[in-house]
C-alpha cells in the first residue's frame, strides 16, 4: 500500500454503517462515565462529528472503532472535568463527601485513560478482537464468524490481549483493591 492509499478517506456509506453499528454501544460506554443518557448520546454524536470532520485524513491502518471509543472516553472525561463546578447541591448530598472519595474519583479517571491507551497500543487484529469481545459483547464464535477465523484463535488473541493489558496496567493494580 503506497502513502496515498493509506489515507483514503472514509466515505458516507462507510460512515453511516459505522454510525448504525456503533451508536448504541458507544452511548452505553459514555453513559458509564456521565450517568446521563441524553448527555451520553450528545457526546457520541460529537465523536462521530469529529470522525466525519477528519474523514479525509483517516489512517485506514488505524482501528476506527478504537478511535471512536478513545474519543468518546476523552469527551466524557473532559465533560466531567469541565462541569465539576456545576454539580447541584442535591448531587452533593447524594455523595459521601470524603477526601478519599475525591481521590478515588481522580484515580478512576486516570485508570480509565490508561486502559484506553493500553487497548489502543494492542496490535491491530488483537485490538479488534478484544474490542468486539469486551465492548461489543460478541461471543468467540460470533467474532470468529465475522473475521473468518477459528474460535480458538479468538480465544488465544483475547488471552494474549489480557496478558498484555495486565502487564501494561500493572502499576494500577492497587486501584482496584480498594
Amino acid at each position: 500500500m503506497d502513502e496515498s492509499e493509506k489515507f483514503m478517506g472514509l466515505d458516507a456509506a462507510e460512515f453511516e454503517s459505522l454510525f448504525k453499528e456503533k451508536f448504541k454501544p458507544l452511548t452505553a460506554f459514555a453513559y458509564k462515565y456521565v450517568k446521563d443518557l441524553d448527555l451520553a448520546k450528545e457526546l457520541v454524536h460529537e465523536a462521530f462529528l469529529k470522525l466525519w470532520e477528519n474523514r479525509d485524513v483517516i489512517d485506514r491502518n488505524r482501528n476506527i472503532k478504537s478511535y471512536l471509543y478513545t474519543v468518546v472516553a476523552n469527551l466524557s472525561m473532559n465533560y466531567i472535568r469541565d462541569n465539576k463546578k456545576f454539580i447541584s447541591t442535591e448531587q452533593i448530598y447524594e455523595w459521601d463527601v470524603k477526601p478519599e472519595n475525591f481521590r478515588n474519583y481522580a484515580e478512576q479517571n486516570e485508570l480509565s485513560e490508561a486502559i484506553i491507551s493500553a487497548i489502543d497500543r494492542l496490535p491491530k487484529k488483537m485490538r479488534q478482537i478484544f474490542i468486539m469481545s469486551r465492548f461489543d459483547g460478541l461471543t468467540h464464535k460470533q467474532i470468529a464468524e465475522k473475521l473468518g477465523i477459528s474460535p480458538k484463535t479468538v480465544e488465544n488473541q483475547i488471552g494474549k490481549a489480557l496478558k498484555k493489558l495486565r502487564k501494561d496496567l500493572k502499576i494500577y493494580q492497587n486501584y482496584t483493591k480498594n
